[in-house]
């Protein structure tokens, strides 16, 4: 069940870690949940790092503490990785972290699982809703801009639902000459032998992606209400809804959700109602994440400490438990200014203090 990885990051990296590829479709996926593996003869799933590992081992699936803890789990299915990370977990419970070499906490390694158990329901959301055919496309690089651009969003959109603009298009030669530029850049890239540039050039068509989304955002706003390349308002709502989603903002998610979902066409209703069952899915893993996390956290000290602390907050804060996210937060030990933990630290209090 192996997938070609690509190294771009054009859609972006979420507050959790959950880093947005572009595949050639242009839908977004989470490009780490493309690390784990599950074989499809028997049925253990792994992250690539540890097959080799995994292999000198020499435990046969049919083992019985294998079979016992893969026999109640779903069939995997690259449709639902969740199914796949589920069975990652299970796996990795079998066979124990340190016959594997992972020097890592039970509960903190399975905690970052769960983890990536809800970025597979996050991803489903985005490919499987009408939002992914929206101009608007939702790929920040930090907490902070994934805020800001949710706000600018939101008021850039609203004019949208109610108001015209003149007919002309200004931005459409931007959006040829940027097309130019990729035509020109995307068989070199496919040509170069060196990774390093190879992943330099990757970097350079993912930022042109993200300007180009810009552009046609842009462009759907000076197109007049009726024309056909405008999105309508309700979709707008949808692809709004998305963009809570992934920035973690619970309130800003239901209200546009609500807005798509009143008087509105089966379709979008029908969307919406999905959007919000993934929502769902994603909040129960970040449950589980968050126990795990938590668990992970009272049995360590220090800088590692304060990660776990940190992560479980913003996984809390995505949950909706803001009195809890700010709880955990005050559990971190405090570190030095300048270190990651830190610096994450101040960014979450920064996102939780503000109003919704």
């Amino acid at each position: 069940m192996s997938v070609p990885l690509t190294a771009n990051e054009g859609g972006g990296r979420d507050s959790d870690g959950c880093r947005f590829s572009i595949d050639a479709k242009g839908r977004m996926f989470a490009l780490e949940l493309r690390e784990i593996d599950a074989c499809s003869r028997c049925g253990m799933a792994l992250y690539r790092a540890h097959l080799d590992a995994a292999s000198r081992l020499g435990r046969p699936a049919g083992e019985a503490a294998i079979a016992s803890a893969l026999a109640p789990l779903p069939a995997a299915t690259t449709e639902r990785r969740e199914t796949i990370v589920a069975r990652a977990i299970a796996t990795y419970r079998a066979l124990g972290l340190a016959s594997l070499g992972i020097r890592e906490d039970q509960d903190a390694f399975e905690g970052k699982l769960w983890l990536r158990a809800a970025w597979a329901a996050r991803e489903r959301a985005l490919r499987e809703s009408d939002a992914q055919r929206s101009t608007i496309v939702f790929a920040p690089a930090t907490p902070e801009e994934a805020q800001a651009r949710l706000e600018e969003l939101e008021q850039t959109v609203l004019p949208a639902r109610t108001a015209g603009a003149s007919g002309t298009v200004p931005v459409e030669d931007a959006l040829a000459a940027l097309e130019a530029a990729r035509t020109a850049l995307e068989p070199v890239s496919a040509s170069e032998e060196k990774p390093s540039r190879r992943l330099a050039l990757e970097r350079v068509l993912g930022s042109l992606d993200q300007v180009e989304q810009r552009l046609l955002l842009l462009a759907a706003r000076e197109r007049p209400p009726g024309d056909a390349a405008r999105p309508a308002p309700l979709e707008l709502d949808l692809a709004l809804a998305c963009a809570a989603l992934r920035a973690g903002d619970v309130a800003r998610r239901e209200r546009w959700l609500d807005d798509a979902s009143r008087a509105a066409p089966e379709n979008i209703r029908s969307a919406a109602q999905r959007i919000r069952e993934l929502a769902k899915i994603e909040t129960d893993f970040l449950a589980r994440t968050e126990s795990s996390l938590v668990r992970g956290a009272e049995r360590t000290t220090g800088e590692r400490q304060a990660e776990l602390y940190v992560l479980a907050a913003d996984v809390a804060r995505r949950r909706g438990e803001t009195a809890f996210a700010l709880s955990l937060l005050s559990r971190a030990p405090e570190m030095p200014k300048d270190r990651p933990a830190a610096r994450r630290a101040a960014l979450l209090a920064a996102l939780l203090a503000k109003p919704k």
